[in-house]
């Protein structure tokens, strides 16, 4: 087959600023939607004048038992359970037909308006909750702190993210990764017989193997706008707190990639939802102007195997008011393939307007979402602002995402038909996309019109999310259960290391802990490796069982043995460049005794991530102790300092940060 190159969709980078966050009014959701309640709990109140044995004996007859009464003007009231195998909605219309009952109804979940989580640049996330901040017009969002009511995710839910790969060791990303249960890292085999090796986090179609790393930031950007861990104290929020994200990279460093790579993510996708692995959706950021009979073929597949597929609509124009072309007319694959499953998106600025750069289409771009100035993950634990319909694209797939969680049975088709039928009217979409709306997520959840049953689950927060072992030095790492669906009960905890490896230990003073309804339980390990471990990249799930409730939580370990240690440090320490020059810095190594491995080299600045690129190193990889780095300024970069660090890996996984140097662009 022919390789026809797809091109990345082009981004524009503006760090978004740091703005007060004003919270929610109490607000109503919409009387279409759905509310979530109790799988198992019903409130019944009985006719006033029935005594309590009476009262007894009528609970008996539907086959309920009695969790508890109330007092007062409630006296009459009781809370009902419900055993499993009966249906709630029949049982609920037997107590309503009963003359001894009054009153019964759902036990319904309730959560505080709008739900704004904790992490710090949540009020720079405008798509999320516009209130104006930055020239904003208040409102023009997803509407997704209403739909946080219903659901924040689940950990059931896996999307696949086919890009320039995924950090999943970046702090705000990691323990909402999807890693494959029968892969052992770093063993070289395929362990549980899928046809791929090493496969722990998904798949690098470009490089044929198990390490989707990103090596762009683009992809990274993608799957945090879908799924950053929300409420975390850290970072940004996803539009799903609680998801996992399959990491597909086809996209080299450049951000550019061939076909038969990326029908080879989908097809491992596929692959996945085929062996039980609960894949939603396929997030493609992408594009180019080749029509491709085998991605389109790939693309239907996925459809056949119930995965939608959502699709950059493209940034054809130069974004200062020389609007994109029309995708109707001048096609961009694969947002023009007219297919059942897919969805392009077009990009929408905080205004409401669609930007500059957006391609459209009346028929074949679905609809807009947010694409200017995005604030979102980048590699080495890093946030920063995109712009682009790469943006926006991932936006419609974490609704999708959020509306799998709250309703795990709706079909592909009823998912896809609910983000075009929730969408809000936007004047600017009018005659440029299909349904000439907005993406809304609590408008998706309304017009999925399916109820929503919160199951008894436990969420867990896990701080540090990466973490990395040096002999002698414990690690604390806390794990925070929290209830979900009035969960209560005693919960087992366990800790797994993969590989098996005696040289790694995880303890805690208990391994057993309660859970109440509406609280939450903290629990602290400790990690350490002994000076025997061996250098490189571990697991550690943390797991919790309750009951028919089962958990798994992953943190990514890094060993660094005592011999496997090193540091760096670059000079000049400064130098002042001119736009678009390039500069050379020397990398001196300094290695312990007995490290002879590869290093490679990053880039890591501290405020304007486009300022300043790495071109390359000599040696590279290095086993010498002296390397040296060719640096060239952005020729559009902003005049000013530049901070920058250049963070050293060698091919076990050890890294080092080096001194800060400071670029002066003038």
């Amino acid at each position: 087959m022919t390789k026809i190159m797809m091109v990345i969709l082009s981004v524009w980078v503006a760090l978004a600023p740091t703005l007060t966050f004003a919270q929610d009014s109490t607000q109503d959701l919409p009387g279409k939607l759905r509310p979530a309640y109790a799988p198992r709990r019903l409130l019944v109140k009985y006719r006033s004048g029935l005594r309590d044995v009476e009262i007894e004996d009528r609970v008996a007859s539907h086959g309920l038992s009695h969790l508890r009464g109330f007092s007062g003007s409630l006296r009459h009231w009781r809370l009902a359970s419900v055993p499993n195998y009966r249906r709630l909605e029949d049982v609920l219309s037997g107590l309503r037909r009963d003359p001894a009952i009054e009153f019964a109804e759902f036990d319904y979940v309730y959560s505080a308006s709008g739900i704004p989580p904790d992490d710090p640049n949540f009020s720079s996330q405008w798509p999320l909750k516009n209130t104006g901040q930055s020239g904003g017009v208040a409102g023009t969002d997803i509407n997704v702190t209403q739909a946080w009511q219903v659901t924040i995710g689940s950990p059931d839910v896996v999307v696949g993210v086919i890009d320039t790969g995924v950090d999943y060791r970046h702090p705000d990303l990691a323990t909402n990764m999807w890693t494959n249960p029968g892969e052992i890292p770093g063993n070289g085999l395929d362990d549980d017989g899928d046809g791929y090796i090493d496969d722990v986090y998904g798949w690098n179609a470009a490089a044929g193997n198990g390490i989707p790393l990103d090596d762009n930031r683009h992809g990274t950007h993608v799957a945090g706008t879908i799924g950053a861990i929300g409420d975390n104290q850290l970072g940004v929020a996803g539009i799903n707190w609680d998801i996992r994200v399959m990491a597909l990279k086809f996209l080299d460093k450049d951000g550019s990639g061939y076909v038969s790579d990326a029908v080879d993510c989908i097809s491992y996708a596929v692959a996945m939802r085929e062996r039980g692995v609960n894949v939603r959706a396929l997030n493609a950021s992408w594009g180019g102007p080749g029509h491709s009979q085998a991605l389109k073929q790939a693309i239907t597949d996925a459809g056949t195997a119930g995965l939608l597929f959502i699709a950059a609509a493209g940034n054809n124009g130069d974004g200062s008011g020389s609007a994109g072309t029309d995708d109707d007319v001048s096609p961009l694959y694969p947002a023009s393939y007219e297919l059942p499953n897919l969805i392009a998106v077009a990009a929408v600025d905080r205004k409401g307007n669609l930007a500059g750069f957006s391609n459209y289409g009346a028929r074949t771009v679905a609809l807009g979402a947010p694409g200017v100035a995005v604030m979102s993950t980048i590699p080495g634990g890093e946030y920063a602002s995109f712009s682009g319909t790469s943006m926006a694209a991932p936006h419609v797939t974490g609704v999708i995402a959020l509306m799998a969680a709250a309703a795990p049975s709706a079909t592909m088709s009823q998912l896809g038909d609910a983000i075009l039928d929730g969408a809000t009217p936007l004047t600017s979409l009018q005659g440029k996309t299909r349904t000439g709306g907005f993406l809304s997520a609590v408008g998706s959840l309304a017009a999925l019109q399916m109820p929503f049953i919160t199951s008894p689950d436990i969420r867990a927060v896990v701080s540090p999310a990466v973490a990395t072992l040096v002999p002698a030095q414990p690690v604390p790492i806390k794990l925070t259960l929290a209830s979900i669906g009035h969960f209560a009960g005693a919960v087992q905890l366990a800790a797994e290391v993969k590989p098996v490896t005696n040289a790694i230990t995880v303890s805690s003073p208990t391994m057993n802990t309660y859970l109440g309804e509406s609280g939450e339980v903290a629990v602290d390990f400790t990690a350490q490796v002994s000076a025997e471990g061996t250098s490189g990249d571990y697991l550690l799930n943390l797991s919790g069982v309750s009951g028919g409730v089962q958990r798994t939580w992953t943190v990514p370990l890094t060993v660094q043995s005592t011999s496997g240690l090193f540091s760096v440090n670059v000079s000049p320490g400064t130098v002042a460049m001119s736009r678009g020059a390039i500069s050379l810095f020397s990398v001196n190594i300094q290695r312990a005794s007995n490290h002879t491995l590869p290093i490679s080299f990053q880039l890591m600045s501290m405020n304007d991530s486009r300022a300043v690129t790495l071109l390359g190193a000599l040696p590279n990889p290095t086993r010498s102790n002296i390397a040296f780095m060719f640096v060239m300024t952005n020729p559009s970069a902003a005049v000013g300092t530049v901070p920058v660090r250049v963070r050293a890996t060698d091919t076990r996984g050890a890294t080092a940060d080096s001194n800060e140097i400071r670029v002066q662009i003038r």
